[in-house]
């Protein structure tokens, strides 16, 4: 197949399985940029796409030229408005024929929610906007588009990839000294993703020996601190600031436990990268990545903005202690179904069946969902 990609960025989190793609297939990949200034500060890298063609930041002509001589070539867009490219693409009077969507849910909260779904509802009964096949981030991804007039037959769950990474951690060396549970946060402080929700809900099980990792920066860095003080958790809450990649997922590898507490997120990618270093997963139902969590072995998928119903699902996490070796190697050993290759064949799968009636494929990780035969009983 002859394959087109329209990002934003060369994406982090699309690499591994358009580089698999590229082994069998003719890959071009068009950006707006290689990467953002910000990730460029957290140690953040062009992504390595194989045998796929880059274009980087392509004027108007270069844009036409691509449609004009795609032929039969399959377009597979960033959204339909988040993405300059996209919307050059949707807009160009050689339009491709062949056109689909990866794409996550959005925020539905408060008036600017409202805005987006109405905005949502008129741009998708536009005739402009019709595509074949449409790559919904999660469960919550699905939902969102159903609802938003996107037939099922065109929707298919997605999910983003991240690249495997080898972590060589300090902090390990550091943590198993005790018997704490080291509990991890990765992201922005911000009110979207609800870390003083997490702060309550760990209050709530002061009695229990655990340790809180926050690592990033944010707008609420300084209300979070007061609210520790005020719980009277300074001792047990380490404001790590802001890391590099590395430093980060050096961390996070070291944990026992990732918490993701968001009010809401379009996916997650910190999930993928927890399961992949073999640390479990506590996160919200208003988080796209949640669709990775359908085994109990993996974590648990709580109630977004809901203290109590965080606080059980830690309390229980906490009282089963620290991760083991065993129970690294088997969540790690799971995560093969949201690697590139995986990814790439269910992705290709789609095609099939989209463009040539191969049968509807099943999404590999909602499959590889079984218990692994070995797995101590305390963590069923």
């Amino acid at each position: 197949m002859n394959l087109c990609f329209w990002w934003s960025l060369v994406s982090q989190h699309q690499s591994a399985y358009v580089r698999e793609l590229a082994h069998e297939n003719d890959v071009v990949v068009v950006a707006e940029r290689q990467v953002s200034d910000d990730r460029k500060q957290l140690g953040w890298s062009v992504p390595e796409l194989g045998k796929a063609r880059i274009v980087i930041d392509p004027t108007q002509s270069q844009v036409q030229k691509l449609l004009r001589e795609s032929g039969e070539r399959i377009h597979i867009l960033q959204g339909w408005k988040g993405c300059r490219l996209s919307r050059q693409v949707l807009s160009s009077p050689s339009r491709p024929s062949r056109l689909g969507v990866v794409v996550e849910a959005c925020d539905e909260r408060g008036a600017r929610g409202f805005a987006r779904t109405m905005y949502y509802r008129a741009l998708l009964a536009n005739p402009h906007s019709k595509v074949d096949f449409v790559l919904s981030m999660g469960s919550m991804g699905e939902t969102y588009y159903r609802k938003r007039g996107i037939q099922p037959n065109c929707l298919f769950p997605f999910c983003y990839t991240v690249e495997r990474r080898e972590v060589t951690s300090d902090f390990a060396r550091q943590l198993d000294a005790d018997d704490k549970v080291h509990v991890s946060y990765i992201g922005q402080l911000c009110e979207r993703k609800a870390v003083d929700i997490l702060l309550r809900a760990l209050h709530s099980n002061s009695r229990l020996d655990w340790q809180l990792d926050l690592v990033g920066d944010g707008p609420q860095m300084r209300e979070l601190r007061h609210l520790c003080t005020f719980l009277n958790m300074e001792g047990r809450v380490h404001f790590r600031g802001t890391m590099d990649h590395r430093s980060a997922l050096d961390c996070l590898s070291a944990s026992d436990l990732l918490v993701l507490p968001s009010r809401f997120d379009g996916w997650g990618a910190v999930v993928n990268e927890a399961l992949m270093l073999g640390v479990p997963v506590v996160c919200t139902d208003r988080c796209g990545a949640s669709d990775l969590i359908r085994a109990p072995w993996l974590g648990s998928v709580v109630k977004a903005g809901s203290v109590s119903s965080l606080a059980e699902a830690l309390g229980e996490w906490i009282r089963r202690g620290k991760k083991t070796s065993m129970q690294s190697e088997h969540i790690r050993d799971w995560t093969e179904s949201i690697e590139g290759p995986y990814v790439a064949h269910y992705f290709s799968a789609v095609l099939e069946h989209v463009y040539y009636g191969a049968p509807r494929p099943v999404a590999p990780w909602r499959t590889c969902v079984a218990a692994p035969k070995q797995m101590p009983d305390v963590v069923i």
